[in-house]
């Protein structure tokens, strides 16, 4: 018998979660339009005082010394900082936060020997305390629909905590967990570290492209090796 457990990257968890059963589809296209629809209100400068927002790729450092140069770039202007938005594979991170931020830690990333430092093609600086201002308003669009929330009838890999939920995890957990993962960072490379460690031998990487894959060769070359893509 073969057990599947749906873990997905970033908003794909909302997948995850449908296709493990905690919403329908359309429940869960309701709840991800708005929350795009607010974070796109965040970024776009809809809000009084909000700042410009950029992420970055970094790769070639420890998390030690990203988590430093973060600290020191956020000391240089006030109000204005980055951390890390996502843990990617060993010594690969996406950094988010102030866009002037963002470009400082740039800067003193590659000149601290990282392999690989540039701005990404996104406008917010998601996963990370930028999007405070969402969290609220996500957890009402949950809130709203959480009588016909169900728990998973499998396990999920959770993004922000890198934690499997399943059948006996209550639901206002899970809304919990969806509100967090917009503020703290996807834990990725710790998620697939913890479904090998559960057992999980077969990997899948659904829709265009092998970008996971590429990413699982950096955690368990062994196990990308074996893995499979399944077009969307």
């Amino acid at each position: 018998m073969v057990v599947v457990r749906p873990v997905c990257l970033s908003v794909g968890e909302y997948s995850a979660l449908a296709a493990a059963g905690v919403f329908d589809f359309e429940t869960g296209l309701r709840i991800v339009k708005a929350r795009a629809e607010a974070m796109d209100f965040e970024v776009s400068g809809g809000r009084p005082g909000a700042k410009a927002q950029a992420m970055c790729l970094v790769v070639g450092l420890d998390s030690e010394a990203v988590e430093k140069l973060c600290k020191d770039c956020s000391g240089e202007r006030k109000g204005e900082s980055c951390q890390i938005a996502a843990c990617l594979f060993p010594r690969g991170f996406s950094v988010g936060g102030c866009e002037s931020t963002v470009r400082s830690f740039e800067t003193k990333a590659l000149a601290a020997g990282a392999l690989q430092c540039q701005l990404m093609k996104l406008a917010g600086a998601f996963h990370t305390p930028e999007m405070s201002g969402v969290r609220d308003y996500l957890v009402q669009q949950l809130d709203s629909v959480k009588a016909s929330l169900r728990p998973p009838r499998c396990k999920v890999y959770s993004n922000a905590s890198a934690k499997a939920i399943g059948p006996d995890t209550p639901v206002q957990d899970i809304v919990k967990l969806l509100s967090e993962q917009l503020v703290s960072p996807v834990l990725w490379e710790q998620s697939m570290q913890q479904a090998i460690k559960d057992d999980c031998t077969e990997f899948y990487e659904v829709g265009p492209g092998r970008q996971l894959t590429g990413m699982m060769r950096r955690i368990d070359w062994k196990i990308a090796d074996k893995m499979s893509t399944v077009p969307a």
